[in-house]
């Protein structure tokens, strides 16, 4: 059942290990080298505030998932549940 998209995103993965090593890099998708590379700093998952999470989440690019959350957790008057 999975099997075409198992080929399809495997198809993906190998064009993109093409074009990144036709532009003069290598290829590194381990953990390691993710972390080291990316521009953002990890954050605490631990108990914290809705407005705090989001203030970090939207610096990643999540904010409509944010905004759709904050949403779910008001009222119709816009206090909190």
């Amino acid at each position: 059942m999975l099997d075409p998209q198992v080929d399809g995103v495997a198809t993906m993965v190998d064009k993109t290990a093409e074009r990144i090593a036709t532009l003069g890099s290598s290829p590194n998708g381990l953990p390691g080298n993710v972390v080291a590379n990316r521009s953002w700093d990890d954050y605490s998952l631990s108990q914290a505030h809705l407005e705090s999470a989001s203030g970090k989440l939207s610096t990643a690019g999540a904010s409509s998932e944010v905004a759709a959350a904050r949403s779910a957790t008001r009222g119709a008057n816009g206090s909190k549940k």
